[in-house]
């Protein structure tokens, strides 16, 4: 504490200023009724109350034999919150009972369980509010251990309480520890005259005791993939704010309380000037300036002139402060001046001088601040050695010139500061703002070294700086250091668990692990952590976009409706540089990952044309062309391939002009392909393939490989080859079919219609034994899906009958008829070419009763499907032919399908013959032969 010492003078009054903690210099909110939620989350029974800045309360754990409570003293609730808890039902708890009017006039919560549970209480800021967590117990967790000393005070607020004031208060209870987290005392030293303090200013912070060293933000070395940190660069993450740190010995100055007192005397002067008091204590303020103004007439040689101007100076400040007036700060400022230059000997110069600098850098205005701190250390009073306000002054100095950008001049009065100063906590507060001018400087690299140096040379001052751990991450993530970031990020959330850009580095975390490859359900909780931890906290606006937008896809159309305009809003309520443009980012990834391609393309083109000066253009036309892919892709998959085209041309002249991707390419060619145009899709092929043979070995070739959907060079050149065939280039094809070195980039499916096409240009060549060679060698090794080889079954059987070996043709036409059997996953149109092909063989052969059978097999899989009349006419010829007229005519009589006449008129003369012969067979057989000789 720093007293400005005032002698006694004919005046009679005192000005007394004292620096208070800024932890009680907040007003306290209007009381309120508490409102509160009870959840179920992850296993865990989670309270959390809002509605207060400080939070008194008792937590007690009640155990009775085979009976277990859990009672919550806690101020007046507000009745929705107590109709919602004591409709609560869970697993873990009986019953829920209220009593509105405990002791104290207070509400106390019974939790009646049904087994013990372990209790984990803690308070959030920003806003305030009290969080419960009751969990099982789990029976090998050990206590936390941990340096600090564990405390629990049913007395706390969101800010901290000293160590003097804690002592002295009743609220204390007795110490307890959480099962799963301890509250741990952070100190900042810190000094505002120099001298040794009976009490430090400390804040409580939170820590996972199962997981203190939060190993649950880590990766090994091992789990980081390569191509992950490749493909994130395709990703956007919003710039979050640097941390910048204000300087609390200023917050002390300017909230320095300037005490009047005025001794009362029997004189009208006297009575006005406590009426002035009286005033200013009762913030009547409009009243004050009517009534000084008066005094000021009535009394211009008062020998409280003094005293009366110094309180109008803080009135104007105060009133500068809660409605951001200028004409109030420049009243003020000019009347603190007037006394500064007036009067330097003044007992409030020194401070005004110190205040002046630092009101001008609130405002951000920094010329000025400068020439107020270097003036107020040019004044030979203040600035002898050990004078901490000249120290203050010189620190102001040193930041004015950060915030004009000479980053020199800055870092030399650091040094300066740092060398010259009497004081630890200004040298180590110079020393750990050094980072600061590099990292402003954008020189990250000396940025990283100037913050683990003030950490090394000051380690007891390191928790008064929570810069040089943020901004150090920070700093590593912008220069891709990301395994470093993480740590480092790790290291902030553990020593800064309350800090207000905690959210931010949780976020970040999230990102940091997706960058590095971990498992999406790791980032996921880092997402879930963060959200859940600071509920609506605008700093933890990112992490609750990322978890809404990544469960668009698996949402209903409403939900989605739902979900886009929370979103939406959001973002609009939020401060954070460049959210809108990475909420409209999120949308469109959500709804690409639902195949909603227009919806995304329209949103993102939408934004672009709306805010053509502040849009990232090459982040959105990256997402743009990437939803024109996937949608080309989508239409050429279903075999769509004019839709697809159609696509590229609509937006050929656009977004795709000065696109590079070739992935875009090879779905054209694919879609010519599919066309039947052989000769484009032969030339986009062509134009691929080329340019992969040119990244070969390159670090380009390897980025464009991840981020672009680019087929393997074996898939290329396989395609080539079944063009080159539909062209009847058959050289070409049989060349591009030997270009492919590695079939394991092939899919099953690909593999197959290798080898089809390779045993299709052997016949092609007149070489049947090397194109049978290639199917049977094929079937006698393969080990992939069953169905994908009755196709290369079916080519065998062709090829062995034109080498007229029919036995084998049908056993591998009767393989694929197995393979169906067994799977039900062959193709139904080679199933019915292969039974077609096995009745017919054996038709040909005369086995007709193994005909019948494969003739009856292929009607009764696949007659209500397609046209199969021939076969059916078949069936009932053959019966008919050996005889059996009666089973023919059932045969028959089961025609299907429209163009089935043709077959029923056959059958039915073939009928009415064979009728018309039985009933005339007597006059037919008397009838002499044409061949008699008369």
């Amino acid at each position: 504490m720093k007293k400005f010492n005032i002698p006694k003078n004919e005046m009679h009054f005192f000005i007394i200023s004292i620096l208070f903690s800024v932890a009680f210099l907040s007003q306290v909110r209007a009381e309120s009724r508490v409102k509160g939620k009870i959840s179920y989350q992850d296993e865990t029974i989670h309270l959390e109350f809002s509605g207060k800045e400080n939070w008194q309360y008792d937590l007690q754990t009640k155990a009775d034999k085979k009976n277990y409570s859990i009672d919550i003293l806690i101020d007046p609730m507000d009745q929705e919150t107590i109709k919602s808890f004591l409709s609560f039902k869970s697993n873990f708890i009986q019953k829920v009972e209220i009593n509105e009017k405990a002791e104290n006039n207070k509400t106390l919560i019974r939790l009646l369980l049904k087994e013990a549970l372990e209790s984990f209480d803690y308070l959030v800021e920003n806003p305030s509010r009290l969080v419960i967590d009751l969990y099982q117990k789990t029976p090998t967790a050990s206590p936390a251990k941990n340096s600090a000393e564990p405390l629990k005070t049913r007395d706390l607020k969101a800010k901290a309480l000293n160590k003097a004031e804690q002592k002295n208060s009743k609220e204390i209870s007795s110490i307890r520890k959480p099962a799963t987290a301890d509250f741990m005392e952070i100190s900042s030293s810190g000094s505002t005259s120099g001298e040794i303090k009976n009490s430090k200013n400390t804040f409580a912070g939170i820590y996972d005791g199962a997981d203190p060293f939060y190993e649950r933000f880590t990766l090994k070395d091992y789990e980081i993939k390569e191509e992950a940190i490749i493909l994130s660069k395709e990703n956007y993450y919003i710039p979050y704010p640097d941390l910048d740190l204000p300087v609390e010995e200023w917050n002390k100055v300017k909230k320095a309380e300037s005490v009047f007192e005025v001794i009362p005397k029997d004189t009208p002067e006297n009575k006005h000037v406590r009426l002035l008091q009286t005033l200013l204590d009762n913030k009547r303020y409009q009243v004050f300036f009517k009534t000084y103004d008066w005094f000021m007439e009535k009394y211009p040689e008062s020998e409280y002139l003094d005293l009366v101007k110094n309180m109008k100076i803080k009135i104007h400040i105060e009133e500068w402060k809660n409605k951001n007036q200028v004409h109030d700060y420049d009243i003020a400022t000019q009347m603190m001046r007037e006394t500064v230059e007036k009067n330097p000997q003044h007992p409030m110069s020194e401070r005004y001088s110190l205040l002046l600098g630092i009101y001008a850098f609130d405002k951000k205005d920094y010329f000025n601040s400068l020439r107020l701190f270097q003036n107020h250390n040019k004044q030979e009073l203040w600035n002898k050695k050990g004078s901490f306000s000249a120290d203050l002054a010189s620190l102001g100095v040193a930041l004015s010139y950060l915030k004009l950008k000479q980053f020199d001049e800055s870092y030399k009065s650091l040094e300066k500061l740092e060398q010259a100063t009497i004081y630890d906590d200004i040298k180590a507060e110079a020393c750990y703002r050094k980072g600061d001018v590099k990292f402003n400087e954008r020189k990250f690299d000396n940025a990283i070294n100037e913050y683990k140096a003030a950490i090394k040379k000051y380690p007891k001052s390191e928790y008064s700086f929570p810069n040089a751990y943020y901004n150090q991450a920070q700093a590593e993530f912008l220069l891709e250091e990301y395994k470093e970031s993480l740590n480092t990020y790790r290291d902030f959330i553990k020593k800064f668990p309350q800090d207000k850009f905690t959210p931010f580095a949780m976020t970040r975390v999230g990102e940091l692990l997706e960058i590095l490859g971990a498992d999406k359900t790791k980032v996921v909780g880092a997402y879930l952590e963060t959200n859940f931890r600071n509920g609506d906290n605008p700093y933890a606006i990112v992490a609750k976009l990322r978890l809404m937008t990544a469960k668009m896809k698996g949402m209903k159309e409403k939900e989605v409706q739902s979900t886009v305009k929370e979103i939406a809003d959001l973002a609009k309520k939020s401060e954070l540089s460049g959210i809108q443009q990475f909420a409209t980012v999120l949308i469109a990834e959500g709804y690409q990952q639902r195949k909603d391609f227009d919806k995304a393309l329209n949103l993102l083109i939408d934004y672009y044309k709306a805010n053509p000066t502040i849009v990232d253009r090459n982040l959105f036309s990256k997402r743009i062309v990437s939803n024109i892919y996937d949608k080309i892709e989508s239409a050429v998959d279903k075999g769509n391939f004019l839709e697809g085209l159609k696509i590229y041309n609509s937006y050929f002249d656009n977004w795709l002009k000065p696109s590079t991707r070739m992935d875009i390419k090879y779905q054209v060619g694919k879609a010519y392909e599919q066309g039947g145009v052989f000769e484009p899709a032969i030339k986009y092929y062509n134009e691929v393939l080329n340019k992969i043979y040119s990244y070969k070995g390159s670090k380009e070739g390897k980025e464009r490989l991840l981020k672009e959907k680019l087929p393997p060079e074996s898939l290329l050149n396989l395609r080539l080859a079944a063009v080159e065939n539909e062209n009847k280039n058959y050289k070409k094809a049989f060349e591009y079919l030997k270009a492919i070195k590695d079939p394991h980039q092939l899919s099953e499916a690909q593999q197959i219609e290798r080898v089809l096409l390779a045993t299709a240009l052997n016949e092609r060549r007149g070489d049947l034994e090397t194109a049978e060679l290639y199917l049977t060698e094929l079937l006698k090794y393969w080990s992939g899906k069953p169905e994908l080889i009755a196709e290369p079954y079916l080519k065998l059987s062709e090829l062995e009958l034109k080498q007229n070996k029919k036995n084998q043709a049908l056993k591998s036409l009767e393989k694929i008829d197995q393979l169906m059997e067994d799977t039900k996953l062959v193709n139904f149109d080679i199933h019915k070419k292969a039974l077609e092909k096995l009745a017919k063989l054996n038709d040909d052969d005369k086995n007709y009763d193994v005909a019948l059978l494969w003739y009856e097999k292929l009607l009764e899989n696949y007659e209500d499907k397609i046209p199969l009349a021939s076969a059916r006419y078949r069936v009932g010829q053959i019966y008919f032919d050996i005889g059996k007229i009666q089973k023919a005519s059932e045969v028959w009589s089961s025609f299907k399908g429209e163009n089935s006449d043709i077959w029923k008129k056959m059958s039915k003369e073939q009928l009415r013959s064979h009728e018309w012969q039985n009933e005339n067979k007597k006059f037919i057989n008397r009838m002499p032969s044409s061949t008699a000789k008369p």
